[in-house]
């Protein structure tokens, strides 16, 4: 689903996906409010196997609970690279996550 352009996504626009591993939105134009709602706040619930996660090459910025929904996943990489509104890391926003690679690159 990378560089489509995409803007919003449904809150059951990824159920039913139990099985899959790796989720690509990069370079599309999702909103930190966007990916909290429909994609963070869903992973542990109806993404239980998803362990590669990309959203790079967007332009959001992580606020201070944005990845809490992230807390309960499986999620062992995820890429954050080259979004131009990342600035700045609020205290704790990868607290409770279990990563293995964080790509941060700009």
């Amino acid at each position: 689903m990378s560089r489509n352009g995409i803007s919003s996504i449904g809150k059951t626009a990824l159920e039913g996906l139990t099985n899959l591993t790796t989720l690509d939105l990069r370079g599309n134009e999702l909103s930190i409010d966007v990916l909290e709602d429909s994609v963070f706040g869903i992973v542990s619930t109806n993404l239980p196997s998803l362990t590669n996660l990309h959203v790079s090459k967007m332009s959001f910025a992580l606020k201070p609970n944005s990845l809490d929904g992230l807390q309960e996943s499986s999620i062992e990489y995820l890429d954050c690279s080259n979004n131009r509104n990342i600035c700045s890391l609020p205290d704790g926003v990868f607290a409770g996550l279990s990563l293995v690679t964080l790509d941060l690159q700009n």
